[in-house]
């Protein structure tokens, strides 16, 4: 049986004794779109860089050009013994374990957003204990648009950034959030030209075997918040049971 493809690559950055993990989401061309596969392959590298005590911080970023669509429709669900989608068990096996994975690292999860962050995205970022975004980035709760509830912990986080108005009215209108308001409205930490926070041009592959898109020279500006999160005491130690009840729910 053929290897499945590497869908989430994973990378130590840093000096001996300040070093971080970097997870980058490697489907640029369905521009980051999560598959099962994808999941579990993120999950595996939460957990990989949570359990390393030589890692003191993790970034999480996304190829080409968007940080992640959400769930990619194109993939086929489960049906139920009815015929109906399985609209349930993909969240509960693998992108709430990982959203949980996050909230409970023992170290800061830092996201560095370009373009779309939508659907199961924007959950993952809104994961994170810092968001860093791109001039052109957005957060869209697109789950509107197909008749569904904001999942993998959406709501909720977005809610304790914004405040419940604020949430209600992108869950509910699926409106974009550009970063320049997210910005404004306590939801990013900071907004960086594209040119500092994206690594390569969409879809850009190395020059040769010798140069991979992970090459010392190409290190992005966002590895330096990585450093003061590698400072920083305040991430998320655990998660509170009322939140991962209403992750779970």
């Amino acid at each position: 049986m053929a290897a499945e493809p590497a869908l989430v690559r994973f990378s130590e950055r840093g000096t001996e004794t300040a070093r971080y993990a970097w997870i980058e989401l490697d489907r640029p061309e369905a521009l980051n779109a999560w598959t099962p596969e994808m999941g579990r392959q993120l999950l595996a590298a939460v957990n990989r860089a949570s359990a390393d005590p030589s890692l003191r911080a993790v970034l999480i970023s996304g190829a080409g050009r968007a940080f992640s669509a959400g769930a990619d429709v194109k993939n086929p669900r489960e049906l139920l013994p009815d015929g109906t989608p399985d609209l349930s068990t993909r969240l509960r096996e693998i992108y709430n374990p990982i959203v949980l994975a996050i909230r409970s690292a023992p170290k800061p999860v830092v996201a560095a957003v370009q373009g779309a962050a939508a659907g199961l995205g924007a959950s993952l970022a809104l994961a994170c204990d810092l968001l860093l975004a791109a001039e052109d980035a957005y957060l869209l709760l697109a789950f509107v648009r197909i008749g569904v509830m904001p999942d993998a912990g959406a709501s909720t986080f977005l809610a304790e950034r914004v405040g419940l108005a604020r949430a209600a009215q992108l869950a509910m209108l699926g409106e974009k959030l550009p970063a320049q308001r997210a910005l404004e409205w306590g939801v990013v930490n900071a907004v960086h030209a594209l040119r500092r926070i994206g690594r390569n041009q969409p879809n850009k592959k190395p020059n040769s075997s010798h140069e991979d898109n992970h090459s010392p020279h190409r290190e992005p500006f966002w590895g330096a918040p990585c450093w003061l999160a590698v400072a920083s005491p305040l991430h998320c130690d655990a998660v509170p049971l009322d939140t991962r009840r209403e992750i779970e729910v």
